[in-house]
């Protein structure tokens, strides 16, 4: 199947991605890997253990005070 014609797709977000991780320097790419794993696992306990805070009410809530549409 071709990829489409505005280069979106798997393939086109995987080189995209490449190419950002080659601008990282050497030194910073460990730290930078543990820190988004400790993020993520963070990010899925919180859903588990938190899920009400989730829904539609409480994103239109944190939107309308972080743009400042209160």
């Amino acid at each position: 199947m071709p990829d489409a014609p505005h280069g979106s797709g798997p393939r086109a977000a995987t080189a995209k991605a490449r190419a950002m991780w080659t601008h990282v320097p050497p030194a910073v790419r460990l730290p930078l890997v543990v820190f988004l794993s400790c993020q993520a696992c963070y990010l899925l306990w919180w859903m588990a253990f938190y899920p009400g805070l989730i829904d539609y009410d409480a994103l239109a809530y944190t939107w309308q005070v972080t743009t400042d549409h209160w």
